[in-house]
């Protein structure tokens, strides 16, 4: 004799499926619709554009050195992009006053150790080995620390004297 069926289950189980692909679907045109708007448009241009300036930042001269320091992730970009490429990515990011007084062309020097049992090289020591791999005789940003924290940062020189805070604007005064 053959085995019987149970046709309660198959019927559910075909809603069930219809249901979760349903839901797929939608979840897929929904992504696509958004993608091709021009707001979804303008938002994967900026996560495109900050993450080949990060990338071009990464292979910047100085950056071998500072990894050779202890610094996992070390990326050098001008202030001008990295202002750019945040408050395209972030409306509640203030360029404005974040880089009053910064003048144009400083470079912001990223320093970061991913792993929380590593000491974090001190702002005056990444100054001091970017400033001799580079050369530059400008001030230029620092800032160091691990994810989600900031152990250092400010305006600093090629021989790693500080010069001031971020965003105060007595830059190239005389050392503090």
């Amino acid at each position: 004799m053959p085995e019987s069926y149970d046709t309660d289950k198959g019927p559910r189980a075909g809603l069930a499926f219809k249901i979760f692909f349903g839901v797929g679907i939608s979840v897929f045109l929904g992504t696509c619709a958004a993608i091709v708007s021009p707001p979804g448009r303008e938002l994967l241009r900026s996560v495109r554009d900050f993450y080949e300036s990060i990338e071009k930042g990464a292979t910047a001269m100085g950056m071998v050195e500072l990894r050779a320091i202890g610094c996992d992730t070390a990326i050098s970009v001008p202030v001008e992009e990295m202002a750019e490429l945040t408050s395209s990515l972030s409306d509640k990011f203030d360029t404005e006053s974040s880089m009053e007084g910064v003048p144009p062309g400083t470079r912001w020097i990223q320093c970061r150790v991913d792993l929380p049992a590593l000491d974090v090289p001190t702002c005056e020591k990444i100054a001091r080995t970017y400033g001799a791999a580079t050369s530059i005789n400008d001030p230029f940003i620092v800032v160091s620390g691990k994810p989600g924290t900031t152990v250092c940062s400010g305006y600093y020189m090629s021989d790693g004297s500080r010069l001031g805070a971020i965003g105060e604007t007595t830059l190239g005064l005389k050392p503090e």
